[in-house]
């Protein structure tokens, strides 16, 4: 394994670690957004 390959690998790791990331706060965005929507209503 050459460095190249290696450092591609660790840059698509750190990539999938941040998209889930990305994707996690999303869902919390959207939940606080839809529960705060209802703390508003009532």
């Amino acid at each position: 394994m050459d460095a190249v390959s290696k450092r591609i690998q660790l840059e698509q790791k750190i990539y999938e670690q941040v998209k889930r990331m990305y994707v996690m706060c999303r869902d919390i965005y959207d939940y606080a957004k839809v529960t705060g929507t209802l703390i508003t209503i009532h």
